[in-house]
């Protein structure tokens, strides 16, 4: 729906309710209707302050699908302003035949329409997103056990089982059992969207025949084994939106690359830049892009998975600096986005020198080649996880940004002609080594799930979200800029993997429920923290674009620059902690303790 008429029908719908909670107001006040015009009067004063409520509070950002009640902290400040006017109002304009308590009675009553529709609408919009086509082909205990957790929350439209197969009835749980030999006919006049099947029927002709036609239907084939387990995935297909909580973001470019743009962008070949490849392919026509990745492998992958004349596919080390100015000069780049760096946390810990190497040495070696052959735009990709580091990951990247701000800087002076910025990333879902994946096949493998700590939260976007933030801040920049998309609050991971178990149909495991699926706590890893930020001072500005704001921190001085440039230019392989805490202690932290 488009967002102008989403807001339209949100604000006729609260119009709506205030007409609806005066008039009952003024029945319980007076118990008779009457509209005049000191009724209209009044009307109009309520209608108007609150559309200054709904816009000055920005209360049309609010998700109807994932509005419940703990909204109304956020509902808190606006709606204690609308009772203050509301109720003041015909206090101090006091009109005869107008009792000075409607004023109080119908801000109470509006707020409890308010409130239990918004709820009402949630729960109406979950269920019918929620409800997935199913079908059974089998028939066992365990197909049972199957069909009997999921009634009630999917649409189980039948159960197939082999004609050999004799039953006393016709249905199980008001589902109706059918005779195999109809499967196919029925899924071409059926929409369905999960198949699950008992796995003893797989080498059943029919089951065959729908395999190899699998894609002529859309379904997705799941399997039942022997121990009432699902394969690769449960019945319920878990949406990004149900893990994180909000709404994922609508993504809107502010504007568009020039005809002569020759995009590089390294570690194109990963999670984040093959998802910037695919974006900058799918929205904007004719750009030249060079996707660079030190990984054969990679590369192998995504040509497979990518066929587009307008991108070329290279092989290389960012650290050679021969190559980074070979590549440069041969597709004429003049724009950089720079993805590729080494990002686990724990392995970092223990490969110090390569993360240092790769991460602040690379980028080193890009952004002065990128200065020698002016180019345009060199967008770096750092993480939430430089801003006050603990562990090595974090570290390096927040080396990166320094030599980063260092070129900004230069920028600034107009002493080079490249604009330099920075965007931080949280944690992304779908990337490689992500959270997501690895709960799910603790969740369907029946757990534990391992958690480090059950009060560590981190900050979720979607791979999508941080593509699209990459390629819109070249369209922001100016120069000098670090880049941040808005992500919403921090999320618990305890409590995202209890969403996740129930959103798999399962449970967590208690004393009542000794069947569930078990949390089990690890502790943290080495150089993890329990939460992350993204600023260093909580100061941000917003930009033309609503899901993408500036960090206005302060820019550290040349000396400290010049430190840091002769650390990275030392002998890195015998570096150690001791080496780190040197340089970072009493620079960095101090200076952002100020």
């Amino acid at each position: 729906m488009n967002k102008r008429l989403r807001i339209f029908l949100i604000l006729l719908f609260d119009v709506f309710l205030i007409l609806l909670s005066s008039n009952i107001a003024y029945f319980i006040r007076l118990e008779k209707l009457d509209v005049n015009n000191l009724i209209l009067k009044y009307l109009l004063f309520y209608l108007g302050i609150y559309l200054l409520i709904f816009f000055i509070f920005k209360l049309k950002d609010l998700s109807h699908r994932y509005f419940s009640v703990s909204h109304t902290k956020q509902l808190l400040f606006p709606f204690i302003c609308l009772f203050v006017i509301w109720s003041i109002y015909p206090i101090f304009f006091q009109i005869i035949g107008y009792p000075r308590s409607l004023g109080v009675l119908t801000f109470l009553i509006f707020f409890l329409c308010y409130i239990s529709s918004r709820v009402l609408i949630s729960k109406f919009l979950n269920y019918k997103n929620d409800k997935k086509n199913i079908i059974f082909i089998g028939f066992n205990e365990n197909i049972y056990d199957l069909i009997s957790a999921y009634t009630k929350r999917f649409k189980v439209s039948a159960i197939f089982v082999n004609k050999n197969i004799k039953f006393n009835y016709k249905n199980i749980l008001g589902v109706k059992i059918r005779d195999l030999d109809e499967l196919l006919i029925f899924l071409e006049k059926k929409k369905i969207d999960q198949v699950i099947i008992d796995n003893k029927y797989f080498k059943n002709p029919t089951i065959k025949k729908l395999l190899l036609n699998l894609n002529q239907f859309q379904a997705k084939i799941l399997s039942v084994n022997s121990e009432n387990q699902l394969s690769v995935e449960d019945v319920q297909q878990v949406e990004l939106n149900d893990i994180i909580y909000r709404g994922i973001s609508d993504l809107k470019f502010s504007g568009d690359f020039e005809i002569n743009d020759t995009i590089l962008i390294t570690g194109g070949a990963g999670s984040i830049g093959s998802a910037i490849i695919k974006q900058i392919a799918n929205k904007f026509n004719d750009i030249k892009i060079v996707c660079l990745d030190s990984s054969e492998n990679n590369i192998y992958n995504i040509q497979e998975d990518i066929n587009n004349n307008d991108i070329e596919f290279v092989i290389g080390d960012i650290n050679d600096r021969e190559f980074v100015k070979h590549i440069i000069d041969k597709y004429s780049i003049n724009i950089i986005f720079h993805t590729a760096a080494y990002k686990h946390v724990p392995i970092m810990e223990y490969n110090i020198y390569q993360s240092f190497k790769n991460n602040c040495l690379g980028t080193l070696c890009l952004s002065e080649e990128s200065v020698k052959s002016k180019i345009k735009k060199f967008i770096f990709v750092s993480s939430d996880k430089a801003v006050r580091p603990t562990n090595v990951m974090g570290l390096s990247k927040r080396l990166s940004e320094s030599i980063i701000d260092y070129y900004q800087q230069q920028f600034n002076k107009k002493k080079i002609d490249t604009k330099f910025s920075i965007v931080r990333f949280g944690n992304v879902l779908e990337s490689s080594g992500s959270l997501i994946p690895l709960l799910r096949k603790q969740i369907l493998s029946g757990g534990p799930i391992t958690i480090t700590h059950k009060d560590v939260t981190r900050y979720f976007m979607t791979l999508s979200e941080a593509a699209h933030l990459v390629i819109e801040s070249s369209f922001l920049t100016n120069g000098s800029e670090i880049f941040l998309f808005d992500m919403g609050q921090p999320i618990k991971i305890l409590d995202l993997a209890k969403r996740m178990v129930n959103l798999y149909g399962r449970q967590i495991k208690t004393e009542k429920n000794i069947d569930g699926i078990e949390i089990e706590y690890i502790g943290l890893r080495p150089g993890e923290k329990l939460y992350e930020e993204l600023l260093v001072d909580n100061k941000a500005l917003k930009t033309k674009n609503s899901n993408i704001y500036i960090s206005q921190e302060k820019r550290v001085s040349s000396i400290i620059y010049e430190k840091y440039f002769n650390f990275l230019k030392s002998d890195l392989t015998n570096i150690s902690y001791s080496n780190l805490i040197e340089i970072f202690n009493d620079d960095y932290i101090k200076y952002n303790k100020k």
